[in-house]
């Protein structure tokens, strides 16, 4: 039935895709058509006329002019596959009006048709059209767009052909948005949030409500426990639903791809600087080496030194910086042939945060406190992270149409450090009398007294990737193939120590109006939490097969079989726990161009996701594996000659095993679902004005607890997760007059109300019913930042601005009833300089 289906729809689809209106041709003779005869594979997305032009001319070696008026407002469809460039070209032209004739052996002249009577055609001086390169999907990106990406199926293919949800932020927005963490990248994405960063001091996203994989170049990191510095980073790339189909690991709520900067050919050392209102200074490098025309040897260094007096604790630290840290990035490329292109390169990330839980809250999501009140200690100690990380890469083309791709890279973390960080606002009322009596620390104000621990961690993980690429492309008339063939190993080894004070009876009281108060704990109260050894192995086959008919339906299936090996150890209770699992993750979609003279396609796709996880059950092993499965469609159309992009997605999310935390260690399985609208436009308005958009509306909830759960939380959104939210950055460039070179940039985020942390109830130290603390919505934000910079003389720029412009008091889920603030108004500083 389903085959029967799938045919019946095709035959209808067939005929309208195979009509396109035909360009007029004039004739010409047989030696001038030599040059267009030769059969090229052609790569052309559909596209302004001048610029398919461009890359027509890239691809075929034919030097190509058009009169400027001619082509102008014209839009050209897509060329794609193993054709003539006669072929090619009259592909580009159909529906366009205009022709072309051979001036000479090398030069194709783009003209409309003498009118029937006479020429009153005004002759213009003609436009020559360049080859331009096509766009690098792991490389840079002029502006705000991309038009190709890997991140979803590891296929080379243009956006608008994928059935996905992917949205590539470049270079351009990075720093248009002053960004230096992920973080200030993931918040524009659409249906991107921040949620509990643990402290302040390592990475957590959610996507259309659920968690959300971080990656490297396409290869997983497993939750390395530190901030990612974007120095070194050359374009994000953000999945949205699951990408275990991929990436084995995948989290449904979608999977954010790290793309690093390459060394290219040619020489520059570009320096920045930056000083803020809250004593932040940070200073960026970036070299780039042309070593030998041999090999085509290029290396490139990129490296950053930030130290930061926080706002949260400028007045309790007795050093320099609070916070500071040096990152470190080398790489060379070459070509040992001419088929063969090989990238080593490698990081190095060390930082020293303060642990910071940040401030209280009111019942009503509004902060307790002043957003510089601190209720820990600095001078317990800081949180010392290291990263030192390598990869390789190597691509070698076997023949025309056939690629091999094999990558591997190693990453170790450590992650160590004391904190004296706040638990629990109190809940009960005792004198210092009664409190001492029961033996509990006192006296204790409910709502006002905060009870801090002290705590150690002591943190180490090792992550190491291999995979191996088979891409062929072949065409055969109006079909073209596009096939994926993979194999991937991982290895994931995580060590994790914790020790904490008693969280009630060796507890330190202090009064929320008593922030920076020294505490009395030392190490020798540390006793046991976290004691453990987690070892995952996962093998993956992966599978895609994209097949394109007339260049306008596209469609997507494929998928990855995992074989999962996992041990978990848990030292202190000598319990030992192993998952054997083999799963396989299936993804399906399909793309449709219904218009030949529109840039509007239409999208539908399925897909299911696979994660281990490694919360703690309360038995003291692990969560089985967490699973999902998500259906989305959605509608793409291009504005200003396809440089300005449309996208408009629903989508549905079902996911079980998702845990759910019953105390501060233990966790149970729960089933969560997310369903949501989310718009999204991105790219060039005009020649000087750039946009990213974006809004969602997220409906996400609890709706299954599982044994050993609290069913408090049931119909609960995931914390950090609004139900309305938004994000607007635009950049407006001048070119021409007295404010030639003068650069405008404003962003604004908004978020409506989103959970803190869920419901949760603790045991009644005085005997009786538990103590219910109930969540708490934080309250909605707008955030308003503005910047310019301008190119005072060529090649050196000054740049500033002002971030939290409203001076808005905002702040991101912490744990249990405190928030993590952001930092009030802020202004900015900085040059920027390139040789």
């Amino acid at each position: 039935m389903l085959r029967h289906t799938l045919i019946t729809a095709v035959s209808l689809v067939l005929p309208i895709l195979a009509t396109p209106a035909p360009a007029q041709q004039l004739p010409v003779t047989a030696p001038q058509l030599a040059q267009l005869q030769t059969e090229r594979s052609f790569d052309i997305p559909p596209q302004a006329l001048t610029d398919a032009l461009v890359a027509f001319g890239q691809q075929s070696g034919i030097q190509v002019t058009v009169d400027g008026t001619l082509a102008r407002n014209l839009s050209s469809p897509a060329v794609r596959g193993t054709m003539t460039g006669q072929q090619a070209l009259t592909r580009l032209l159909a529906g366009s009006g205009l022709t072309y004739v051979i001036a000479d052996d090398a030069t194709v002249v783009i003209e409309r048709p003498e009118r029937p009577g006479g020429n009153d055609t005004i002759l213009l001086d003609p436009l020559v059209v360049e080859g331009a390169l096509r766009e690098d999907p792991r490389g840079a990106v002029e502006g705000y767009r991309a038009t190709r990406s890997v991140t979803g199926t590891r296929l080379d293919v243009p956006l608008d052909e994928q059935p996905l949800s992917i949205q590539v932020l470049p270079r351009d927005v990075i720093e248009d948005a002053g960004a230096t963490r992920l973080d200030d990248i993931v918040r524009l994405s659409t249906s991107g949030a921040i949620g509990n960063s643990r402290g302040g001091t390592q990475e957590f996203f959610t996507i259309r409500g659920f968690e959300a994989s971080v990656v490297r170049n396409g290869a997983g990191t497993f939750g390395l426990a530190q901030q990612t510095d974007t120095a070194n980073v050359e374009r994000v790339e953000v999945l949205r639903g699951p990408g275990s189909a991929l990436y084995g690991e995948g989290a449904p709520g979608g999977v954010i791809n790290v793309i690093t900067k390459r060394p290219g050919d040619s020489f520059f050392v570009e320096s920045s600087s930056e000083a803020s209102s809250l004593i932040r200074l940070r200073q960026e490098l970036d070299v780039n080496l042309p070593l030998a025309e041999t090999w085509d040897l290029n290396a490139r260094v990129v490296g950053a030194l930030e130290g930061t007096d926080s706002f949260r604790f400028r007045d309790e630290y007795d050093e320099t910086f609070a916070e500071d840290r040096q990152f470190l990035a080398p790489s060379l490329s070459f070509s040992p042939t001419p088929t063969t292109d090989v990238l080593v390169s490698g990081e190095y990330l060390r930082s020293s945060d303060v642990f910071d839980r940040g401030v209280p809250l009111n019942d009503d999501g509004s902060l307790a406190a002043d957003v510089d009140d601190f209720f820990g200690d600095p001078d317990v100690g800081n949180i010392e992270s290291e990263t030192l990380s390598a990869q390789m890469e190597i691509g070698q083309e076997i023949t025309d149409g056939l690629s091999l791709r094999l990558f591997g890279s190693a990453v170790r973390n450590d992650f160590e450090g004391l904190s004296l960080e706040p638990n629990v606002v109190s809940p009960l009322n005792l004198d210092a009398a009664t409190a001492a009596a029961l033996g509990l620390p006192g006296p204790l104000v409910a709502g006002d007294t905060i009870l801090r621990i002290i705590r150690n961690r002591d943190l180490q993980r090792e992550v190491y990737n291999f995979q191996s690429d088979l891409n062929g492309s072949v065409s055969l008339g109006p079909v073209t193939q596009d096939l994926l063939l993979s194999f991937e190993y991982q290895s994931v080894e995580a060590d994790a120590e914790v020790q904490s004070s008693d969280t009630l009876l060796g507890a330190d009281p202090v009064s929320k109006n008593a922030p920076g108060t020294p505490s009395p704990l030392t190490p020798d109260d540390l006793l046991a939490d976290v004691d453990s050894l987690t070892e995952i192995e996962t093998f993956g086959l992966i599978f895609f097969d994209k097949i394109s008919l007339y260049e306008r339906l596209h469609i997507l299936a494929g998928g990855r079989l995992d074989f999962l090996d996992q041990r978990f150890e848990n030292r202190r209770s000598g319990l030992v726990t192993k998952i054997d699992e083999t799963e396989f993750s299936p993804r399906v979609g399909v793309v449709l161009e219904p218009f030949a003279s529109l840039p509007a396609s239409v999208f539908v796709s399925y897909s299911e996701s696979f994660q281990p996880n490694t919360a703690l059950a309360a038995d003291g092993g692990v969560l089985a594996p967490q699973t999902g499965r998500v259906i989305e469609g959605g509608l793409r159309y291009g504005f200003n000659r396809d440089r300005l992009e449309a996208t408009l997605t629903v989508f549905d999310i079902e996911l079980e095993n998702v845990p759910i935390g019953t105390d501060s260690i233990f966790s149970a399985a729960s089933t969560q679902e997310s369903r949501g609208v989310e718009l999204t436009l991105q790219g060039a308005l005009t020649d000087n004005l750039s946009v990213l958009a974006s809004y969602a509306f997220i409906d996400a909830e609890v709706t299954e607890i599982g044994a050993g759960g609290s069913q408090l939380t049931l119909g609960e959104s995931p914390p950090g997760v609004a139900r309305h939210s938004a994000s607007f950055l635009a950049r407006y460039r001048f070119d021409e007059g007295a404010l030639d070179g003068l650069g405008l940039v404003g962003s604004l985020q908004y978020a409506g109300r989103r959970l803190n942390a869920p419901t949760t109830e603790n045991p009644n130290p005085l005997g009786g019913p538990p103590f219910l603390f109930e969540a708490i919505e934080l309250e909605p934000f707008v955030r308003l930042d503005m910047g310019f910079a301008y190119e005072v003389a060529e090649n050196f720029t000054i740049e500033g601005g002002v971030r939290n412009l409203l001076n808005q008091e905002i702040a991101f889920p912490g744990a249990g009833e405190f928030a993590i603030p952001e930092p009030p108004i802020t202004g900015f500083a900085g040059i920027r300089i390139r040789f």
